[in-house]
């Protein structure tokens, strides 16, 4: 959705399409062979934590895979830990695709700590690009955001506001990235 406009998106956002996002997440780790996919994602409103479990929904769907795979796990920090043990115990999943890179890093040791291979017998994918994602080893798989590329579209439509007045263009989507680690 390269600098597509999103109906209802307010004039001043700039934002990604975290929806497509994680479809294109699921599809990637559909393509490597893991079947039995779990998301583990934050309990929360926001707008970019919902479509985010959507975008997971979606992507088992368009793969042909049940509603919820192995589960959608919606956890706050306090309990995060031992829910994302839990769903690693019980359901079984083969890849587990996270909210955030912070999550993916839980994910991560949980799974390291329980024998599992990551990237083999246990994918795992994070979502924001950070210098954690870079840290893990093996190195995670991750949606980066385009940080500096959203900041310059602001500070430009900021400006353009400031020197010519409103406009009436809707915000603005820039595209996110997959970055391949070893995690998948």
């Amino acid at each position: 959705m390269h600098g597509q406009d999103r109906p209802g998106l307010p004039q001043h956002w700039v934002d990604i399409d975290n929806k497509s996002a994680v479809e294109a997440v699921v599809d990637h780790v559909v393509a490597r062979g893991f079947t039995r996919l779990a998301y583990v994602g934050y309990r929360s409103p926001q707008y970019s934590d919902v479509e985010r479990a959507a975008g997971f929904r979606s992507g088992l769907a368009r793969n042909g895979l049940g509603s919820d795979g192995a589960g959608v796990l919606l956890v706050d920090d306090a309990c995060a830990h031992e829910q994302i043990e839990s769903l690693i115990a019980s359901a079984g999943p083969t890849a587990i695709l996270a909210g955030t890179d912070k999550l993916a890093a839980i994910v991560h040791s949980i799974a390291a700590d329980a024998g599992l291979r990551i990237g083999r017998d246990l994918a795992v994918t994070g979502f924001d690009g950070s210098v954690l994602s870079r840290l893990l080893s093996p190195r995670l798989t991750t949606v980066t955001i385009p940080v500096a590329d959203i900041a310059e579209r602001v500070v430009d439509r900021a400006l353009h506001h400031m020197n010519h007045g409103p406009d009436g263009r809707p915000g603005e989507i820039v595209p996110a990235t997959l970055r391949l680690g070893e995690s998948t």
